[in-house]
């Protein structure tokens, strides 16, 4: 059925189609992290250019230092979604691929994203609405309350639900919506961190630290039985600036 860290980025190709690449492209990734997907880009179509920033300075030197030595052309820097160290349409595609919900403001990062876009250039958002997390496991009602309070912690966790109309409020045009659903019958705990959901659960008081071990259990007990599921939906919009 495929690994679980397989399931969850499943998404990424027809994310990558969506910027609808040519040969010269200028392309900004926002929230690039270690910059796996920088350079996937950038090894897509001869010719294009990628732009990697992130607000960690850790992640961006661990970025550029496994891109040594590759001959492809991309560049990574410190930089704040909120106001891009660019000018005015210097890109032909942006993207932010599980950034926005970590923002506060994420009205304001694709405001930028679209200012620092050419005219009839492509922007593209993939993200996740938490309420879109589900788990089979036992406790019906224990596994809502562990998965409520991993949507309410998050800055924005229900964003998936938001991007058309942030786009349509951005003044963007030919919207679309990619939806995509991820699951996963292996547990991952890597990938898909619900023992770390449930002891954050557990450390706020949502849910007592006994019953946090509890549910966790049932989920193991569910992969060893082949019984276990995990999925959740992740939306990619894309549009184009007028």
């Amino acid at each position: 059925m495929g690994t679980a860290a397989a399931a969850w980025l499943g998404y990424k190709t027809r994310s990558f189609e969506l910027l609808l690449l040519a040969e010269g492209d200028q392309v900004l990734d926002v929230g690039c992290g270690l910059g796996e997907d920088v350079r996937a880009i950038a090894g897509l179509v001869r010719g294009v250019s990628v732009v990697g920033i992130d607000a960690s300075e850790d992640k961006i030197r661990d970025a550029s230092a496994q891109t040594l030595g590759l001959p492809r052309p991309v560049d990574f820097r410190v930089g704040d979604a909120y106001a891009l160290p660019f000018e005015d349409a210097t890109f032909d595609a942006c993207r932010a691929d599980r950034v926005f919900h970590h923002l506060v403001d994420p009205e304001k990062a694709l405001a930028e994203m679209a200012r620092v876009t050419r005219a009839d250039g492509r922007i593209a958002v993939s993200d996740t609405d938490y309420d879109s997390l589900v788990v089979e496991a036992v406790d019906r009602e224990l596994t809502h309350r562990i998965l409520q309070h991993h949507a309410d912690r998050m800055e924005c966790g229900r964003v998936g639900r938001k991007l058309p109309g942030l786009f349509l409020d951005a003044g963007l045009t030919s919207i679309a919506v990619t939806p995509y659903a991820a699951v996963a019958t292996e547990y991952d705990e890597e990938v898909l961190k619900l023992r770390d959901k449930a002891d954050r659960a557990a450390a706020s008081g949502a849910v007592t630290r006994s019953d946090a071990a509890r549910w966790v259990e049932s989920l193991v007990e569910a992969a060893r039985t082949g019984r276990f599921v995990c999925a959740q939906v992740v939306l990619t919009v894309s549009g184009r600036k007028a």
